[in-house]
């Protein structure tokens, strides 16, 4: 693992690729991250409220949905936000046959996983598991394609 600066404060974080000018933690050696870290290991080593914005491309399915690791990976998100702060996530549908066929996807997202992270989605679904509450601001998806969502940190 990289040292990590204690003094970041402002950054863009891409979680699971690396971005030009973007603070990157991954948990692949070799393709240059700032951090090397594995993501299902909490917590990150990254300060608090460090971070106004967050992108996560193609991760989340490959999250181990086991002892609630998708929880824990928004969790930790959200501890490394600033309050406020926007996640974005480009992820494969959960149905579709580039997930199926992707050896390291393991976790199903649809646009309902997400509501169990919202506290005011008209579903209810976030007194499930309570986790620390965001915002569905967009959320688009196509059955064929990708899911892509914008969550504030509230």
């Amino acid at each position: 693992m990289n040292a990590v600066p204690q003094h970041l404060s402002g950054i863009q974080l891409s979680i699971g690729a690396v971005h030009s000018g973007w603070y990157s933690i991954d948990n692949r050696g070799g393709n240059d991250a700032d951090c090397v870290w594995d993501l299902e290991q909490t917590p990150w080593p990254l300060p608090d409220a460090c971070a106004i914005r967050a992108y996560a491309g193609h991760v989340v399915n490959r999250i181990n949905p086991a002892r609630w690791g998708l929880i824990l990976f928004f969790n930790e998100v959200w501890r490394i936000l600033k309050t406020g702060g926007e996640l974005m996530i480009v992820s494969y549908y959960g149905t579709n046959s580039r997930y199926a066929a992707d050896p390291a996807a393991c976790n199903a997202i649809s646009e309902q996983t997400l509501f169990y992270f919202d506290p005011a989605h008209k579903s209810g679904l976030w007194q499930v598991y309570q986790p620390q509450p965001w915002q569905i601001l967009s959320l688009s998806w196509a059955a064929d394609g990708n899911l892509e969502a914008v969550l504030g940190k509230r």
